[in-house]
């Protein structure tokens, strides 16, 4: 009998440019996971928070920065489970998060302040005051730099970036930048911060801090409203708009604008993420329909695309572990399907399959936004019979839905249906 490894969620061979990509879809409230190597979509990967913001990636979790819900959402990156939910100080609009060696730290939109948990734990050990409205963070020189964008609204006070000393976990200076200040990037001895303006008169700028003397020594005017800065490994710097119009370059070195406001690079830019040899930008598009992620080469040439969710804000790169985590799902003559399709109400989902696992099964079904609407579980895996559950979707919407074989925690397959009302 013919064996085969199937590769819908896990791989068996890391890419050199990351074996997975992870998507927050803030308006939909999933977690979108990329297959690089497969090239195939988990749209419902995981059940995020309430405006969600970011996800940081490191060793065996994904720490997603749910703003609505106070919260670090801690997630597994094999199974997609919640493995915790970290509670931040009330009221605090957790925006941003940062790693290093073992503790995370997450700044407060409206507390002024920058929350340090320890990963083992999860709970929250410290807490600093900076200035008002933070968001992005960098780590360099055995500093923290929180850009302070002082926003009372409707008006931006001076940016400044706030120096904190991780030893003893206090502001030992402060630097004045440009207006709104949103994020950063270390490039060597020097800290580049993208300053967005007031999507108005003040347009957008970067300024380049020496780490050594903690002073502005270089400010490039980018033009338009960037608000997020990646650095690619070729040198190149690239800031995605913060109206999501496009995405502007320079060289690290030179600071030479290779792509202003007049000739962006790629369209959308809502979070722009680098491996190696490739570049992806986030198109969020109208935020009402799925979100797009583009992928090009280091020469800018487009490659490929994926749709994800709706109300996609940003994108990370597992480039750490493989794609099946040292583990791959064997199958032998697998089956999968439902009938009729489409259907009304109610449809019958059949599978069957041998497989080196057998301890648990389930279909899971998610909208087209990714959200998981329905769990059919206690299913049996036996080598020989074709299993059958009928699902009634008498109480739900017309539209596509997906479902999918999850054996011992691991995706089997996902299939499309139709139901028409």
């Amino acid at each position: 009998m013919k064996k085969i490894f199937l590769l819908v969620i896990f791989g068996v061979v890391s890419l050199a440019w990351g074996s997975a990509a992870f998507v927050v879809n803030s308006n939909s409230q999933t977690l979108s996971k990329i297959d690089v190597e497969t090239g195939v979509v988990d749209n419902a990967f995981a059940v995020i928070g309430l405006y969600a913001n970011r996800v940081v990636v490191d060793d065996d979790f994904a720490y997603v920065v749910n703003s609505g819900d106070n919260a670090i959402q801690k997630i597994n990156l094999e199974t997609g489970g919640t493995v915790a939910n970290i509670a931040m100080p009330a009221y605090s609009n957790p925006y941003d998060m940062i790693i290093e060696n073992g503790f995370g730290y997450v700044t407060g939109l409206f507390s002024a302040s920058v929350s340090k948990i320890n990963l083992a734990t999860d709970e929250v050990v410290a807490s600093v005051t900076v200035e008002s409205s933070p968001e992005g963070m960098a780590i360099a020189n055995g500093n923290l730099y929180v850009a302070n964008t002082n926003l009372v609204w409707p008006n931006y006070g001076q940016g400044t970036i706030s120096v904190v000393n991780l030893a003893t976990f206090e502001v030992t200076t402060t630097i004045n930048v440009e207006m709104n200040p949103q994020a950063m990037v270390v490039v060597d001895d020097k800290i580049h911060v993208v300053c967005t303006g007031d999507y108005d008169v003040n347009i957008g700028k970067v300024c380049v801090i020496d780490v050594t003397s903690n002073t502005v020594e270089n400010t490039l005017e980018i033009g338009g409203t960037p608000a997020n800065i990646t650095l690619a490994p070729n040198g190149n710097v690239y800031l995605g708009d913060g109206m999501g119009m496009g995405v502007y370059a320079y060289h690290s070195e030179t600071l030479e604008i290779t792509h202003s406001a007049e000739n962006m690079f790629a369209v959308g830019g809502a979070s722009i993420a680098t491996t190696e040899d490739k570049i992806a930008v986030v198109d969020a598009g109208d935020w009402v329909s799925n979100s797009m992620v583009r992928i090009y080469a280091m020469n800018e040439e487009f490659i490929t695309e994926y749709e994800v969710a709706v109300g996609a804000v940003h994108i990370a790169f597992d480039t750490e572990n493989s794609s099946t985590d040292n583990y791959a799902l064997e199958v032998m003559n697998y089956k999968l399907n439902n009938y009729p399709n489409p259907f009304n109400p109610s449809t019958t989902i059949s599978f069957s399959l041998t497989t080196n696992l057998h301890e648990k099964a389930r279909i899971e079904i998610f909208n087209i936004k990714g959200q998981k609407v329905k769990t059919l579980s206690n299913l049996q895996i036996t080598n020989s019979t074709n299993q059958q559950i009928i699902w009634n979707a008498n109480n739900f919407a017309s539209g596509v839905y997906f479902y999918k074989l999850v054996v011992d925690d691991k995706t089997v397959d996902t299939k499309k249906m139709i139901l028409l009302k």
